[in-house]
Formats: structure tokens, sequence, C-alpha cells
């Protein structure tokens, strides 16, 4: 249950975005019966146990097969009420929103007690519970840091702030077209190439709004025969370097050619 091969994130991918699963046990139930489902669900991290519908605790694998692989630990628990085994747990389960994003998941499940910090994560949605490994929240934040990484636009430093809503305004304004279909074409994400480092880079123009301090440096306007055409200048880290990818697009913003990128500037990366 770790991750899904080819599964990109956006840094504001919540929960819900991740595979989890649906793995609960009454609080009557013998530890048998958990034994029986952590055999059939090999990739199962833990389990929930419920009591009336409501959450009672969590027995994570590890902690399951800790307890029962000690001495009489099969005598005490294997035929007895799975809940004996959360007499001595000292903090309650993790329980979050499926709309929780995943960098404040994250840093809630880190706040935890040190042998509870690698423990499964709850998510509650309608009123149903489901479990979720943190190794795969783990795997999905490192995902979006790399992605963010290779295909970051940077942010200047002196670059705006905006929300949606006002990177459309500014760019119905500069462009002339209508606000309502700035914002479909602001949604829309697009994909290039560098010819230098060849890693590719994902953007909307909103990115590219907000990645210069004046619109004027990030979009140009081409007017011929009446046309309009644009060229968008999308930044990228490449190999020690900040570098422009001229992309030039048609009047309904569809990508028609790539321009040799240009240095911007060079940094020196950290080695600690």
């Amino acid at each position: 249950m770790h991750d899904v091969p080819g599964m990109e994130y956006s840094p504001e991918a919540t929960l819900d975005d991740l595979p989890s699963m649906e793995s609960s046990i009454e609080y009557t139930s013998p530890g048998e019966e958990v034994l029986f489902l952590f055999e059939r669900n090999p990739n199962c991290p833990g389990v929930i146990v419920i009591k009336e519908n409501e959450v009672q605790g969590l027995i994570s694998r590890d902690a399951f097969f800790e307890k029962t692989g000690k001495k009489f630990g099969v005598e005490i628990f294997l035929n007895r009420p799975i809940h004996l085994m959360l007499e001595d747990q000292r903090q309650p389960p993790l329980i979050l929103p499926a709309r929780e994003q995943i960098s404040q998941a994250i840093f809630k499940a880190l706040k935890r007690n040190m042998e509870n910090v690698y423990d499964p994560i709850i998510i509650e949605k309608s009123r149903t519970y489901r479990i979720i490994d943190i190794l795969s929240i783990f795997m999905a934040e490192n995902k979006i840091l790399l992605n963010l990484h290779k295909q970051h636009l940077f942010t200047v430093s002196s670059g705006m702030a905006i929300s949606d809503s006002e990177a459309a305004r500014v760019f119905s304004k500069f462009t002339g077209i209508l606000e309502e279909t700035s914002e479909n074409i602001l949604s829309r994400r697009y994909t290039v190439a560098c010819e230098i480092c060849h890693s590719s880079i994902s953007f909307n123009i909103a990115d590219v709004i907000r990645s210069y301090p004046q619109i004027t440096q990030g979009i140009e306007i081409h007017s011929r025969m009446g046309n309009q055409s644009y060229i968008v200048y999308i930044r990228h880290s490449c190999d020690g370097t900040i570098r422009e990818i001229p992309v030039q697009f048609d009047d309904d913003f569809n990508i028609r050619a790539l321009r040799p990128s240009r240095l911007v500037e060079t940094y020196v990366q950290s080695t600690v």
C-alpha cells in the first residue's frame, strides 16, 4: 500500500489522494481474527479497533506481532478480546480528515511519541474510517518535494503571492482576454523539457504570473496580421543555474514552439 507507481502529487494533495485501506475490527473480537486479517493482507499496516462505530484505538502490524511474539503472547492475545492489546497504549491513534494536506499530516504525525511516530494514520471521511501507512505519506511528500525541485518555477524574492482569481484579473487586464476565459487558461497545465538538463517542467500560466514581479517580465505579446501570439518565460533550476525557457503559444494558448533556454543566474549548491 506504500505507493502507486507513476502517481504524481501536487503540493495541495490531501490524504484522500493517497492509497488507503479499510481495515477495522470489533472491540470484542479475538486477537486471532486480527492475525487472519494480517495473513490475508500482507500489505495491511494495521487495524482500527471499533466499538459502536467509534474508534477505540489502532494496532499496528508491527505492534501486533511484537506482542504475540513474546513469551505467552499467543495465549494472552489470540484467544481473548483484541481490546486487551490497547490497555498499555499511552497515546491515542492519530485521526485526520481525508481533506488534510499531506504536508500537514506529516507535521502532525511527527509530533507523536517516539514509539508511535511510525504508526499508521486513520483518515476519516463522512464518518467512515480507513487506514494509511505512514510510509505512503512520506513517499508522497518526497515526490512532491522532488517535483518542486526539478520542475519548480522559481518565485523570485520580489515576486507576487497572489490568489488564482487575482492572477486571472492581472492576466485579463494585460492580454485583453475575458476574465472568465483567463481563469480557464490559467488552470491548464503544460509540460516542457529543458534542452540542457533534459528535465521536464510542469507549469501553468498562473505560476508564471507569480514568478515575476511584473507580468511583462514573464509574458510577451506579439501581434502579426491581426493575430496574437505569446512568449512565456518558464524559470527552472538547471545544474546549479536558473534558466528561462521561452515557450511560444498561439492565441488560444496552445504551445507552438520552444526556443533555446537562456541563463538567468548561477547559484552555489550547498554540500552540507
